[in-house]
């Protein structure tokens, strides 16, 4: 290309683009910038920028000019009585003076949002697409063994066993879309994204061992985020739920990786399993979109349930928090998922803040909490755990050792539920004393067959969140931990 050429090119690009030294002084422009500027191309050379801009923003002008480059920087300027709010980008030229691309922010907004209405449009197709397969599976199969018991008398029995499945299924459904939707409530508060990770190591603690998988936890910063815990919590369960099952095997490694990032704090999920295929990484985050198998995972942490909404529920948590979810992968080496959140100092504002007076408001969802249970007895407590995993995440222990281990860190559960006659030693008592020392915000409920009166209920009942009795209230478990 000849400097004629280039020339001509630089004239003719739909783009403005302007040639602007440190002091401000234009050097030249583009037809573009011509237009959007309401400048003729002849009057540029010389023209002083700032000269284009109001008093008030003058100073923030010649700033902007001093900095080596930048991207997508406001830029205000009047001409001809026009306010002009432009959105400009600048690269420094071999002679020190800047090349500043100029578009109209007006036009760029509303291009933003019209792209922003078509990726919604189209998030919705796919969930409806998704929601319609799963739920003509479920119809497909309620109707062919509806077909062969009206045939056959003896498949009934299939019949209603499918009816149970089907209706298990459904529920599975529905209660995966109440956790995609998801409208943020409540008070944002500082909390450590530490402990968020001990706290969902332990809830996934038995789909690890399952998996055979190691994790491995890398804390380089500590420190607070502002948020809401719950909503980053169940991103980073799924998360890691991912990479504990693409990786399944005993040389599965997951690592976990706080860092600062800057102005953010990095969380970053690692597996050394088999990596994305090329040709489905822009599905990942698409909802009902499993990528079970393609990612070869092998089903045992999930046992093949899994309605692949993990990834896109963590993706909406996370932007609902003004934050990133990237991801990193090669074939044949494995994946990285990184959750990227701002340090604030006060809230992060919502996208979408305007009403909608059509929109009718959701059932509230139960909140989804980490509860540990401790009771020896294996008949009560796999009963307790069966009253709560539906809504929570649960790990069932059955010794006060494990009990003290397992509760690593200050609010490494939401609940703990405790049976004071834990056999051998260390004594439910004795577990109820340890974990208070680890932790005095700590939420313990007693559930015991002792009497009120007996010295152990006495000793832990005043610092107990709660009391229950064995068998007859082993029901209300439920109730008090919603």
């Amino acid at each position: 290309m000849t400097p004629d050429d280039a020339l001509e090119l630089f004239a003719v690009v739909p783009i403005g683009i302007l040639s602007v030294a440190r002091d401000g002084t234009v050097r030249g422009g583009n037809f573009a910038a011509s237009r959007l500027l309401d400048v003729p191309l002849k009057d540029f050379p010389g023209r002083k920028l700032l000269e284009l801009a109001g008093p008030d923003d003058r100073p923030a002008l010649a700033a902007l000019l001093r900095e080596e480059r930048f991207d997508d920087r406001e830029l205000l300027l009047r001409q001809g009585g026009k306010k002009l709010q432009l959105l400009a980008s600048a690269r420094p030229l071999p002679d020190g003076s800047l090349a500043i691309v100029v578009r109209d922010a007006s036009v760029e907004a509303s291009r933003q949002r019209k792209k922003a209405v078509q990726e919604k449009m189209a998030s919705l197709g796919r969930l409806a697409a998704g929601v319609a397969h799963e739920f003509g599976n479920i119809m497909a199969s309620l109707y062919g063994y509806a077909q062969l018991s009206a045939r056959d008398a003896s498949a009934k029995d299939a019949l209603v066993e499918a009816v149970t499945q089907a209706a298990a299924r459904a529920q599975q459904v529905t209660n995966a879309l109440h956790a995609f939707e998801h409208a943020p409530s409540g008070e944002l508060e500082p909390f450590d994204l530490a402990h968020v990770v001990s706290k969902v190591v332990n809830a996934l603690h038995l789909e690890i061992e399952r998996a055979q998988v190691k994790v491995e936890r890398n804390v380089l910063v500590t420190g607070p985020v502002l948020g809401q815990r719950e909503p980053i919590e169940e991103a980073v369960l799924a998360i890691v739920r991912n990479a504990v099952e693409a990786c399944a095997g005993p040389s599965g490694v997951v690592t976990i990786t706080l860092a600062d990032e800057g102005d953010r704090t990095s969380l970053a999920v690692t597996d050394n399993g088999p990596g994305i295929p090329e040709e489905i990484r822009d599905r990942i985050f698409d909802p009902f979109f499993t990528t079970k198998g393609s990612l070869g995972g092998s089903g045992l942490a999930s046992g093949g349930t899994s309605l692949g909404l993990g990834l896109a529920v963590a993706w909406n948590r996370v932007r609902e928090h003004e934050g990133e979810l990237e991801f990193e992968s090669q074939v044949g080496k494995g994946s990285t998922f990184k959750i990227l959140l701002p340090k604030r100092a006060e809230a992060p504002v919502r996208r979408d803040t305007t009403p909608d007076q059509t929109r009718r408001p959701s059932a509230r969802r139960r909140p989804r909490r980490s509860i540990l249970v401790v009771d020896s007895n294996a008949g009560a407590r796999e009963l307790v755990e069966a009253i709560l995993k539906t809504d929570h995440w649960v790990r069932a222990l059955a010794s006060g050792a494990e009990a003290i281990a397992a509760y690593d860190a200050p609010r490494a559960y939401d609940y703990v539920v405790l049976d004071l006659e834990l056999a051998g030693s260390p004594s439910g008592a004795e577990v109820f004393a340890a974990l208070r020392a680890k932790d005095q915000r700590i939420k313990i409920v007693l559930l015991t067959a002792l009497p009120p009166e007996d010295d152990r209920v006495r000793a832990c009942a005043a610092q107990a969140y709660a009391l229950l009795r064995k068998p007859d209230q082993l029901k209300d478990v439920r109730d008090l931990l919603a």
